[in-house]
């Protein structure tokens, strides 16, 4: 990892770090973090849900590594930046995300996070989303 803390600085009574890492990224692989996620999703609050766009920096060399990942990396004044937009149900619990290239906007990231949600009643944005919605 790169942002964060380092595997190597997991406190020791969570056991080698090195194991940690490859149980973790054995479970990313098998896709059981989205499993997980889609089912703690069946019990969430869906009357109100909140919408957020965030940008983050992303390290100098994070464009053109080899991978053939698409890593939503965007060029802009800051350098290279990726944007998360968020949706969080009524409890502030995370409901879906879509990354996009930092230089997109909110308003043009808006339509693809807005299909994922099930069933909101009320959607609240901040007025980066306000155009689109």
């Amino acid at each position: 990892m790169r942002t964060g803390i380092p595997w190597r600085y997991l406190p020791e009574h969570f056991g080698k770090w090195n194991s940690i890492y490859k149980a973790f990224n054995h479970w990313s692989k098998k896709g059981l973090w989205k499993k997980l996620f889609n089912v703690l999703k069946t019990d969430s609050d869906l009357e109100w849900v909140f919408i957020e766009g965030r940008s983050v920096k992303a390290h100098q060399h994070s464009a053109g590594a080899a991978g053939g990942y698409d890593e939503n990396i965007g060029k802009s004044r800051a350098g290279n930046t990726s944007k998360v937009h968020l949706a969080v149900n009524a409890y502030g619990l995370p409901e879906v995300f879509t990354m996009t290239g930092g230089h997109i906007n909110d308003c043009t990231g808006a339509p693809t996070l807005i299909e994922k949600i099930d069933a909101a009643q009320v959607l609240i944005a901040d007025k980066g989303y306000d155009s689109q919605i």
